[in-house]
């Protein structure tokens, strides 16, 4: 596949998340991978005569005013780092940098300001600009980050002067900063009215002259979108979606199409069809994929004049998982396909390996049931599930459990030294993702049997981290 002659000059692109940094504390944990583990993958697939993209997600915009964090009018569209953990280290980092520590200054705690000092660790924004056989784009916005673009808008399909241009200047002193190759713009709002394509038009062309103008030619700018036919062709319920998008082709290198979540768990929310499909089919010649495909998207964005030479297609790294699903054979010859709720009982979520540590009680991000595609072949299809299951691999891929009990995650204990300035709850928050969980997370002893309980603390002083933390070296 790597040397098919028809991949040869196609873009092979590939998103990396900064929350990659912390698979260590997910509900099943694995290691954490960091964007330099990939060059090996970038320098094959260029080898192999791919165009290699790399689109680091995501950055976004100051959208609100924020006074309590010396946040004015003057700063809305200025483009920051959403997480400086991830994204920065101390040194890369400035104090004095809004574009660099807007989310610090934001996210307080009542012990201890987040600064750089504190705020930053693993830099992996600089190791993105250093990869080697791929073109480097910065991803904007992403999904419910649409006020990162909405916030230069106005209602009458133009924009706000000031802050688009805020955000254009921006965006450039970071490419210029970091010498990487152009922006990714992910807009997805599902309501979407012709007035805001409109305006998300007119930002795309303004920023497209502001490059050309200033010597930024070679810069490209990418456009990542949500794939419903519907929406693409600007009526999704009558009204919603791009009413323009072939304006956007002379102005946009490529157009990604989010061609996957075509199905999952908000199948059985309020107004859902109740039944399972596949997360992304690539022909609606299915049972159960009679709106959605890969090839239905494709088409919607040819029908409105882009060329097939900028549409590039989503492919999903990951799969949805739902409980409780009846274990009738569908017509495709799956278990569970196009199934609903056994009778009696309702849908449930497990937590996946995507899914953050104690998802199962956190009602602002509850379990998703989704499982990375290297976690789905290296565990799942040996632990009880039954893959394929006659479907032709060309059209899409299902599983069906009659019971499954996620793995125990690996006990650990990590040894760490008190360093000057440490607080507890801070080591607790960085390193277990619960600040006010300290007496929890943190021991006395190298066992991890005696949990700390007081917080008075001095340098030199060993503490452990215990099993759903971090190593903290």
């Amino acid at each position: 596949m790597l040397n098919h002659p028809g991949f040869k000059g196609k873009v092979s692109g590939y998103y990396w998340a900064n929350w990659d940094m912390y698979l260590e504390s997910h509900a099943i944990p694995s290691a954490n991978q960091p964007i330099t583990n990939f060059q090996s993958d970038f320098s094959a697939l260029s080898k192999a005569d791919r165009d290699v993209y790399v689109y680091y997600a995501f950055m976004e915009t100051i959208s609100e005013i924020d006074a309590s964090a010396g946040i004015t009018e003057n700063d809305l569209g200025t483009l920051y780092f959403f997480d400086p953990w991830s994204d920065l280290s101390p040194e890369s980092c400035s104090d004095d940098s809004l574009t660099d520590t807007y989310v610090m200054k934001i996210k307080k705690n009542y012990k201890t300001k987040p600064d750089c000092k504190n705020a930053s660790h693993y830099d992996n924004f600089s190791k993105f600009a250093k990869l080697s056989d791929a073109v480097k784009l910065v991803s904007i916005g992403g999904y419910s980050y649409n006020k990162t673009f909405e916030v230069m808008y106005t209602n009458n399909g133009g924009l706000n002067e000031q802050i688009s241009d805020t955000f254009i200047k921006s965006t450039v002193d970071l490419i210029k900063k970091y010498d990487i190759d152009g922006v990714d713009l992910d807009y997805e709002d599902l309501d979407m009215t012709k007035n805001m394509s409109a305006s998300y038009l007119a930002l795309v062309k303004k920023m497209r002259k502001y490059f050309d103008e200033n010597g930024l030619k070679d810069k490209k700018i990418t456009v990542t979108c949500l794939s419903d036919p519907k929406y693409l062709k600007g009526v999704r319920n009558a009204d919603f979606g791009f009413s323009n998008l072939s304006e956007f082709e002379p102005y946009i290198d490529s157009l990604q199409l989010m061609t996957y979540d075509f199905h999952g768990a908000f199948d059985f929310m309020a107004g859902g069809s109740n039944v399972t499909g596949f997360n992304s089919n690539l022909s609606n010649d299915t049972d159960y994929a009679p709106t959605f495909s890969v090839e239905n998207s494709v088409q919607a964005a040819l029908d409105v004049k882009i060329p097939a030479s900028k549409i590039v297609i989503g492919i999903p790294a990951y799969g949805r998982s739902i409980s409780n699903i009846n274990n009738k054979v569908g017509k495709q010859g799956v278990k569970g396909l196009g199934q609903g709720v056994i009778d009696g009982k309702s849908f449930a979520l497990v937590a996946g390996d995507m899914d953050n540590k104690g998802c199962e009680t956190n009602a602002v991000s509850p379990c998703t049931g989704m499982f990375s595609y290297r976690y789905i072949i290296d565990s799942l299809l040996k632990e009880g599930f039954e893959g394929e299951q006659g479907i032709a691999p060309e059209i899409a891929s299902a599983a069906y459990a009659e019971s499954w009990t996620p793995p125990a995650p690996p006990k650990t204990c990590t040894e760490y030294t008190i360093k000057s300035g440490d607080g507890l709850w801070s080591l607790s928050n960085a390193w277990c993702k619960d600040g006010d969980g300290w007496k929890t997370y943190i021991f006395t002893d190298s066992k991890c049997t005696k949990n700390i309980s007081s917080s008075t603390i001095k340098a030199g002083q060993k503490i452990y981290f215990g099993t759903g933390c971090k190593s903290p070296n």
